[in-house]
């Protein structure tokens, strides 16, 4: 695969080889590489020194099912960050049959052009007849021009305007610009190159395997596994992404009336079983691929009242931010607030929240379906009013005084309220992106990983942190060095993280965590308070309990720890931890000393730790049964009581033994 390079001050491009490059990268990957490489922080979003950056993924191309989507890319002027946004279509694919896996675009253009990629040809033609046209308008002519086959990435108005909150509309496969790379501001980006459109011509390449026998197997099970998950080959199939509205409505995350609440009593009217009644009396479709070879196939064709086509992939996150934020509860405004978005290449998400603030600031009463249309048309149009909508949430509800403003490093929320998922909360901080339902949303089985590994991240920063802070003071009375020791803290950080994360594996991969051979009471804890915090379902009975137990303790003047530690361990471990504390508590009676016995202890847990990698070692190999003991000695109750008194006596032993003075 190449990555193809075009400098739109001069029209020259030029190849490279990107598995040279960059190997093993592709989509948001490739797009931070490219982006941390050959540009300046620093730059103006909408200067000379910022690119466009085009690309499809790893797997473009091939049979892998859903991996024909298109990542832009490019510093953003709504956030002032790295940016990439994500879209469906058929534009990925079609750069792979091109034998591209991404475009650079560079510098800037006098005028609107576009780019017209073909197998053995770049060229840049003049945008006769297209400047300031919609999308539909200008795909209409591109066909026109080269033909039905092809592939459209291309800007409308908002663009060439280098509106903050402007998109980049991709064709889908009815040749629609359906499908929107959004959010970010990329469509001001691509308008400041004076790139009006993007035509990809057919191609005929194939990516090469390896081992395509291998491929093809591990493609069809992919697809077998999407096809017989309950969402991904039932619920969205039949729904699509507005399945959702009524999940994230019950679990209070609905954005509603600018986030006021996070439940919308309207809900049942934006809901995915109401757009496929709505569809299926109209003549729209449901169940519809915007790429080949996609089995999940969770996008829509929507029919207006008239029973003709009015939009396509009319997403959740529109319906949430068009809808309840505004307090609509009617599928067909939100499908036309859809369409008028699309073909004036705007936000869908952007637009909606920027709407809430002028209904906040009065200019617009909340449920005016009217009036929003009309606030979209002005952005079209370029009126004032339009313009200052234009510049995006946070910079349109300061202008006029709103104090509620959701937003995330100046973008708007995605359609999730954070105080009801505070997973993505976490994700929309911590990501350079902002408010971005893509940069790690956390929703189900995914975010609750998600949300875990991000607190687990900040947990270990905090902790070396800590660790630091404190070993300077050491190091010093030591006559350490500060370069020193933190040459020594990385070097512990990584050697750390590789032997016990590959332990972690290891033991996984042996037994599994959670089964009755490794039982993990600490991570099914961590498991259910996870569950319970990102579901709202905490065991709240279980935790009142806990709470006056260790009221309980603390009065009788017994460390709360130790209980709590006995409270969810496993009876064997209990029992253990309850016979080593027996031995010390005898071993200590008449000397204070008991040095040898917590050595000995300390040998015996550095022991076992150790035993059990080798054992889990057997257990991957195969050859776990090469030490089995049960045949010639007893393994049971009788012979693990006869471990214990072996223990027991080698302690005693060890705690009695004095030290002999120094010669």
């Amino acid at each position: 695969m190449k990555i193809l390079r075009l400098d739109m001050r001069t029209g020259n491009s030029s190849y490279e080889d990107a598995d040279e490059t960059y190997p093993m990268l592709g989509g948001r990957g490739l797009i931070a590489a490219l982006l941390l490489k050959e540009i300046d922080p620093a730059c103006d979003p909408l200067g000379d020194d910022n690119k466009l950056v085009i690309c499809n993924g790893l797997m473009a191309g091939t049979l892998a099912a859903t991996s024909g989507r298109l990542s832009l890319g490019g510093k953003s002027p709504l956030t002032g960050t790295i940016k990439e946004a994500n879209a469906g279509g058929t534009a990925g694919l079609a750069m792979a049959k091109l034998g591209l896996r991404a475009l650079v675009v560079s510098g800037s253009a006098d005028g609107m052009r576009v780019l017209v990629v073909g197998q053995d040809h770049v060229r840049l033609d003049d945008a006769d007849g297209l400047a300031m046209q919609g999308t539909y308008r200008t795909c209409e002519l591109l066909r026109s021009r080269y033909g039905e086959g092809i592939s459209i990435v291309c800007i409308g108005p908002a663009g060439e305007r280098r509106y903050l909150n402007s998109s980049v509309q991709v064709t889908d496969r009815e040749g629609h610009p359906s499908r929107a790379a959004a959010r970010g501001g990329l469509g001001a980006v691509m308008g400041r190159r004076g790139l009006k459109a993007v035509v990809f011509l057919e191609g005929n390449q194939r990516p090469v395997m390896k081992d395509a026998a291998r491929f093809r197997a591990a493609s069809k099970a992919y697809m077998k596994a999407l096809r017989e998950h309950p969402m991904t080959g039932f619920v969205l199939p039949r729904f699509g992404t507005a399945s959702l509205v009524t999940v994230i409505n019950e679990m209070g995350a609905m954005p509603t009336r600018n986030y006021r609440t996070g439940r919308f009593e309207g809900a049942d009217g934006l809901s995915g079983e109401r757009m496929q009644a709505l569809q299926q009396a109209r003549g729209g479709q449901m169940t519809h691929a915007c790429q080949v070879g996609c089995p999940i196939a969770c996008s829509n064709v929507y029919h207006g009242p008239d029973g003709e086509y009015l939009t396509s992939g009319m997403e959740y996150e529109t319906i949430a931010l068009n809808g309840s934020n505004l307090d609509v509860a009617d599928l067909d405004t939100v499908a036309a607030v859809d369409r008028l978005c699309d073909d004036t290449g705007l936000d869908t998400m952007e637009t909606g929240a920027t709407i809430a603030m002028a209904m906040e600031a009065g200019l617009l009463p909340y449920g005016d379906s009217a009036g929003i249309l009309d606030m979209i048309r002005q952005m079209r149009d370029g009126t004032v009013l339009g313009r200052e909508l234009a510049e995006g949430t946070e910079r349109f509800g300061k202008r006029y005084g709103v104090r509620r403003i959701p937003v995330v490093k100046r973008q708007a929320l995605a359609g999730y309220d954070p105080r009801a998922l505070k997973g993505t909360g976490v994700t929309c901080a911590t990501s350079p992106m902002g408010g971005d339902h893509s940069a790690g949303n956390t929703i189900g089985m995914p975010g609750m990983i998600a949300a875990i590994s991000i607190a687990s991240v900040i947990c270990i920063v905090a902790a070396l942190a800590g660790d630091t802070s404190q070993d300077l003071k050491t190091g010093f009375l030591l006559g350490a060095t500060p370069r020193r020791q933190q040459i020594g803290e990385l070097i512990g950080v990584v050697v750390s993280a590789v032997t016990i994360g590959g332990v972690m594996m290891l033991l996984n991969q042996a037994w599994q965590f959670g089964s009755e051979a490794l039982a993990a009471p600490q991570a099914t804890l961590m498991k259910m308070i996870t569950e319970g915090v990102m579901e709202g379902n905490l065991p709240w009975t279980l935790i009142f309990i806990g709470v006056f137990i260790g009221v309980a303790v603390e009065i009788m003047g017994v460390p709360v720890l130790p209980v709590a530690i006995g409270l969810y361990l496993p009876f064997e471990l209990s029992a253990s931890i309850l016979v080593g504390g027996i031995l010390r508590y005898v071993s200590s009676r008449k000397k204070k000393d008991a040095e040898g016995g917590i050595l000995f202890c300390s040998g015996l847990i550095a022991g076992e730790g150790l035993m059990g990698i080798v054992l889990a070692l057997l257990a991957v190999f195969g050859k776990s049964d090469k030490i089995d003991l049960s045949h010639w000695m007893d393994t049971g109750i009788f012979g693990a009581a006869a471990l214990v008194f072996v223990i027991a006596a080698c302690i005693l032993i060890s705690a009695r033994e004095k030290k002999k003075p120094a010669d």
